[in-house]
């Protein structure tokens, strides 16, 4: 990209549209990508080369009073606002937009930004402005529990419906709130984001594990860090089971199969086992009551 095209990159777009600046550093190849992680919700992917995004005292001028808060994916990340700090990956930090400052990295440099309006964070956390530019670190849990909530959230975007958009942005809210507090455990809360994320992590670990014949729900629940009886009181609260999850994923992919014409040459027995089962009756009940036909019956009716 020449010169005049990033000079109007900068100002049509970025200091226009985005509300902030970037200058790269002399030498480095181009590049900016900003992306909504969800359409509807304010949580921006943004990448970058080498260099820093900054807003000035022209763009501050706008009397936006928001907190953005800033969440490391790369190696280092040195930020500029109020005092000089550095977030490396997975650390987060807390900005103020009203006030000048710039983040940026000698090399190209990848965050996320989630946005909240001044009236929403200190409603949830009277402190949050004495907490601007202070590192938080990846090892509090519900940092984890944030960055795991945003990474499904990119992950299921398409799922996600107009009527539980301020549902999912509350829990972000808090669980945003509950980092800057930088708790390292929170045990089994009954807080509404908290168990939220608790049960989105449950939900991807089940469906990264449920091929393993032998899964239980304690294993999940380890995994997690929270207790069984916790786990199942999650998955209650959504009228659902850790076997019916744990079913309904494995009858799911042993239909694929079934319907996939280059899986010929598998038996009937190959892919239950391939799919988690190890009891073969019990996989053709299991699957006629799910699917409504045997699964000898969808293969023949997919030959037919």
């Amino acid at each position: 990209m020449s010169n005049a095209a990033i000079g109007a990159w900068r100002e049509q777009y970025a200091r226009q549209m985005l509300r902030l600046d970037f200058e790269p550093l002399p030498g480095a190849v181009f590049e900016a990508r900003v992306d909504m992680l969800v359409p509807g919700l304010a949580v921006v992917d943004n990448t970058f080369c080498a260099g820093h995004t900054f807003r000035d005292k022209a763009l501050v001028a706008d009397g936006d009073d928001s907190f953005a808060f800033i969440i490391s994916r790369s190696r280092r990340i040195d930020i500029n606002h109020r005092r000089d700090i550095a977030i490396r990956a997975n650390e987060g930090a807390l900005l103020r937009v009203c006030h000048e400052g710039s983040l940026g990295a000698p090399a190209t440099h990848r965050y996320l930004a989630v946005m909240v309006p001044a009236k929403e964070l200190l409603l949830r956390c009277l402190a949050a402005e004495d907490l601007t530019s202070v590192p938080i670190q990846r090892g509090s849990e519900p940092m984890a529990l944030l960055r795991s909530y945003l990474a499904s959230l990119g992950s299921h975007r398409r799922n996600l419906t107009a009527d539980c958009m301020q549902l999912v942005q509350n829990h972000i809210f808090d669980l945003l709130s509950l980092s800057l507090e930088q708790t390292k455990r929170l045990g089994d809360t009954q807080m509404g984001a908290v168990a939220a994320a608790r049960l989105e992590a449950v939900m991807i670990c089940i469906s990264l594990r449920f091929k393993e014949p032998h899964l239980s729900a304690e294993a999940i629940a380890r995994e997690q860090g929270i207790s069984p009886r916790y786990l199942h009181r999650l998955l209650e609260a959504q009228n659902t089971s850790f076997t019916e999850e744990v079913n309904a994923r494995r009858v799911a992919l042993a239909r694929r199969l079934l319907l996939d014409p280059e899986l010929r040459a598998w038996s009937i027995a190959d892919i239950a086992l391939a799919c988690g089962f190890s009891d073969i009756s019990y996989f053709n009940r299991l699957f006629k009551s799910i699917v409504g036909i045997t699964p000898t019956s969808l293969r023949r009716a997919r030959d037919s």
